[in-house]
């Protein structure tokens, strides 16, 4: 490009830490594969050492065959190589090397093969990221700026980026995700849908807006988004429009943009042809042609939506990463508030009854705490058990007959805010095993688990079958309870002088899994309790 897109926004090195943490965070992408090598030092600042792009178009068999081209695939190989020799130079460790792949792998028939090939050539392990996994590393990528521009944390911010293949999107309130999704629409799917179809240029315009009516059309179903947010815009075609009409602003990691100002900058492109734009603004091709369509996406979404105020930041997913690494194992815990919210939307969509299983959600953490030397699992399980608590009904919406398994399904086929899918996984089947048969090989979803995690899952499913029971009647008759280890035993004492006969049958029925995971017995007796 001929002006560099960060000229707009602040930039410049931090001091670099005596003791720091070298690693490399490779995106590989419909148009391009980049690369940062970066430090992170103790106290968490994080310092770009150097970037690198290879343009790849995998976007172009993807999206339109369906299947990664073998050219194509040692295009890829020769680019990582290189980025195997940088990568080397800084003698960074493997483990320290974090590739991912975006929709145009995840969406190709021969992903598998495509993901054998990088790593036999180059010993380098590329993920392919699925939905719910863009849509917590775009959260991730965005916190600076929560972080820098108040005006964004406080208010009503709809940050979105129209990649290649794929255009992200989240809504926050406050700096709290309300929605947030991953649509199957890019600029670079509608070239190639246009190339395929032998279509002429302008005929995309159409194209883009059927689309972009059944994006914004969702967005209010689900948002009511409203006129004072602000829309920030992200990736290298924003930031290309803020380097043309914030040229001298080069000192704010935030640039506003006018929205009739960007309109015109967008026709300008639209008017020029791919070759006209590669010569003027000194593009790689495969950026002059997705420009134009990127930005008429942008402007048109700001139109229909009735948005008047746009930014545009410098973060990309790549920076995600990098926060994410920052954050290492503590981030289910900073935002264990927005996690829980998007839970409860999810309870309250399939109609919970809270008072159970937030009763239930209590004393699954008591017990988990209790028995942390025997368990060995942290906060993040903790988490992990809690959702499934808070969740393990939710199949009752279909039907009570069999609501485990429905639970199960419903719980896997969501989407639940900054949860991975291994994540999602284990909780869906903790819901799964809180009644009926226990865990076994022989079941399809337990069966794709590792071994590791499905030991997690007898764990926590266990101590997710007894709190049940402890409220079989769904009243929450048993408030004060006492639960305590003793003699190879987990005692739960209850202050209640009445009858507790249904309480103890279906405990005795249910403490079978639990047994067998810690190789203690559980009893509930009469006794002196505290509140639960």
């Amino acid at each position: 490009m001929k002006n560099n897109p960060s000229e707009a926004f602040s930039g410049g090195k931090q001091t670099l830490s005596s003791e720091n943490m070298t690693v490399a965070v490779i995106d590989i992408g419909s148009t391009a594969i980049r690369m940062e090598v970066a430090q992170i030092n103790q106290q968490g600042k994080i310092t770009v050492l150097e970037s690198l792009k290879q343009t790849v178009s995998l976007g172009k068999d993807s999206f339109t065959k369906s299947i990664i081209e073998k050219k194509t695939i040692e295009e890829c190989v020769k680019a990582l190589k290189i980025f195997r020799n940088v990568i080397d130079a800084y003698k960074i460790e493997l483990n320290r090397i974090h590739a991912f792949a975006t929709s145009a792998v995840w969406e190709a028939y021969n992903r598998k093969t495509f993901l054998e090939r990088i790593y036999i050539a180059t010993g380098i392990r590329v993920k392919a990221m699925d939905e719910t996994e863009a849509n917590r590393l775009f959260y991730f990528s965005i916190q600076p700026a929560l972080k820098n521009e108040k005006s964004l944390s406080l208010g009503h911010a709809l940050f979105m980026e129209v990649g290649g293949g794929t255009t992200q999107l989240i809504y926050l309130i406050k700096g709290k995700p309300v929605f947030s999704r991953a649509y199957r629409f890019g600029s670079f799917r509608i070239r190639e849908i246009l190339e395929y179809l032998k279509a002429p240029d302008t005929r995309f315009r159409s194209l883009i807006e059927n689309q972009i009516t059944r994006i914004t059309e969702d967005i209010l179903s689900r948002t009511g988004v409203r006129g004072e947010t602000t829309l920030v815009l992200m990736g290298g075609d924003a930031r290309f429009a803020a380097a043309q009409l914030a040229a001298g602003k080069k000192n704010s990691h935030f640039v506003r943009l006018s929205l009739p100002r960007l309109e015109k900058l967008t026709e300008m492109i639209l008017s020029e042809s791919v070759d006209q734009l590669v010569k003027k603004f000194h593009l790689a091709y495969s950026d002059a042609e997705i420009l134009g369509p990127t930005l008429f996406t942008y402007v048109r979404i700001a139109r229909t939506l009735k948005i008047k105020k746009i930014g545009v930041i410098e973060t990309t997913i790549r920076d995600g990463v990098l926060w994410k690494i920052e954050a290492k194992k503590n981030w289910m815990e900073k935002f264990r508030e927005e996690i829980l919210s998007s839970v409860k939307n999810l309870g309250k969509k399939y109609d919970t009854d809270f008072k159970h299983t937030e009763y239930t959600a209590r004393i699954c953490v008591r017990i988990f705490s209790l028995l942390a030397n025997e368990h060995g699992l942290g906060k993040h399980h903790e988490l992990i058990l809690t959702i499934a608590a808070l969740l393990h009904d939710i199949g009752m919406f279909v039907s009570n007959s069999s609501h485990h398994k429905h639970s199960m399904y419903l719980i896997l086929n969501s989407d639940l805010f900054g949860l991975d899918t291994t994540d999602i996984q284990l909780i869906a089947l903790i819901a799964r095993y809180h009644r009926k048969a226990l865990p076994d090989i022989k079941h399809e979803e337990y069966a794709k688990l590792n071994y590791e995690n499905q030991i997690i899952v007898s764990k926590l499913a266990s101590l997710l079958r007894i709190a049940d029971a402890l409220d079989c009647s769904h009243n929450q008759r048993l408030s004060r309870l006492g639960i305590d280890l003793e003699n190879n035993q987990l005692i739960i004492t209850t202050d209640r002088t009445d009858d507790i006969s249904l309480e103890e049958f279906t405990l005795k029925k249910k403490a079978n899994l639990f047994e067998q995971v810690y190789g203690m017995s559980v009893l509930l007796r009469k006794g002196k309790a505290s509140q639960v």
